[in-house]
């Protein structure tokens, strides 16, 4: 991976304000961080932290063995300790990403993870994946041409995928509301459609004229 990779530490100084706050996930890569969460400190002061390029591949140092890496899709700002690593002429970004972000390369990543702290001094280890221990790594190199045709075809799958899971995310909700109007209408307005009268109570609107109004707590069957 040495090789294959340039790592950048490039800070935002004064000019801080010009770029957009990044943030990196494990489910969706590296994306702003307001589209997000609208948890952003307005008075936060970013000139210590680094930044990226379009194509750049960031990787959150903490949860590197969790997969949490992507390609910056923008000029922006990252943690300072997020690192920052440009890949050379011959390897295709969105490739490298795929890799770095499979099962078995997040593996090997959570085996050289180093912790700061100690149970000595009563600190909790937090693993933390350097980039001296990440360039020691290998991964097999196809030619730039088939690397290109992985990505796509993962990037055509992996769309296709998530437009369904999409839709049927948009299904259960529908389904959800569904439910919700079914046992609505059920203790309501009972199973069948009969003649229907105003309860007097808000909360209830109309009811079956055959039904009673209970109020409070009773030792009787309402009918």
């Amino acid at each position: 991976m040495k090789w294959l990779l340039v790592e950048r530490d490039s800070r935002a100084g004064n000019r801080w304000e010009e770029r957009p706050l990044l943030s990196v996930s494990i489910t969706w890569g590296v994306r702003r961080r307001d589209a997000v969460t609208s948890d952003i400190p307005k008075a936060l002061d970013l000139s210590n932290y680094k930044t990226c390029e379009p194509g750049d591949l960031v990787i959150n140092r903490m949860r590197a063995f969790q997969g949490a890496l992507g390609i910056a899709p923008e000029a922006g700002l990252v943690s300072p300790d997020y690192s920052v690593l440009r890949p050379v002429n011959m390897v295709n970004r969105s490739w490298l990403a795929y890799v770095m972000r499979s099962g078995e390369f997040v593996s090997e990543m959570a085996s050289v993870v180093r912790g700061i702290g100690g149970t000595e001094s009563g600190n909790v280890r937090t693993p933390r994946l350097n980039v001296s221990e990440l360039g020691q790594l290998t991964v097999d190199l196809p030619s730039l041409a088939e690397q290109v045709a992985i990505a796509d075809f993962l990037d055509r799958e992996t769309a296709r995928i998530d437009t369904l899971i999409a839709k049927q995310q948009q299904l259960i909700e529908t389904l959800r509301e569904r439910r919700t109007s079914l046992v609505n209408s059920a203790v309501t307005t009972g199973l069948h459609k009969r003649p229907m009268r105003d309860s007097g109570d808000s909360m209830l609107g109309m009811v079956p004229v055959d039904w009673s109004i209970g109020l409070g707590w009773s030792s009787h069957r309402v009918p």
